[in-house]
């Protein structure tokens, strides 16, 4: 195993932790009492995100830490999605609308810290960060106004951005 594998395990396994929360309550969000559609596309959202760092996580490998402060700086992004993800799930007794509502504030705050980490980790002005930028600001708004149409603004962009990334590529050539 070598160094970088063994610094890579440890925000792997606070990913694993993340989504292994998120899911192991949909069944009970998925009831028709408890399902609200925005706390659900927002897991969904949370889901994503985490596949996508996980991903993103492998293709940095080689120079994914430089030094102890850079360590700290990685570890944090995965740290910050795991407690998104624990503010949004609630306790089996709440109501799941109710507690979103009184709650999403907190998460899309926290969602937006976890993607301004993100955009720092990479310092770089790229077709990527200009997306996490663009995330940041809904995120923001949907904290500040809890207009929660916000969300599906940003499964339009979100959904975009898959495809500009995995097939204009293709549809180009």
């Amino acid at each position: 195993m070598s160094k970088d594998e063994f610094f890579a395990f440890m925000p792997l396994l606070i990913y694993g932790i993340a989504v292994s929360e998120l899911i192991m309550h949909w069944r009970d969000y998925l009831k028709k009492d408890r399902r609200y559609i925005p706390h659900l596309v927002t897991g969904i959202i949370l889901l994503e995100l985490a596949f996508v760092n996980f991903y993103y996580l492998y293709d940095s490998l080689e120079s994914l830490f430089i030094d102890y402060p850079h360590f700290l700086l990685r570890i944090s992004s995965p740290i910050v999605l795991l407690l998104t993800i624990s503010v949004y799930t609630p306790e089996s007794d709440h109501d799941v609308k109710e507690y979103f509502k009184a709650n999403s504030s907190i998460i899309y705050t926290l969602l937006a810290i976890f993607i301004l980490i993100n955009i720092f980790i990479e310092f770089d002005f790229n077709f990527i960060n200009l997306i996490r930028f663009i995330a940041v600001l809904i995120c923001a708004l949907i904290a500040l106004t809890k207009k929660y149409w916000l969300i599906w603004l940003w499964v339009v962009i979100r959904g975009s951005f898959f495809f500009i990334e995995a097939y204009l590529p293709h549809l180009l050539q």
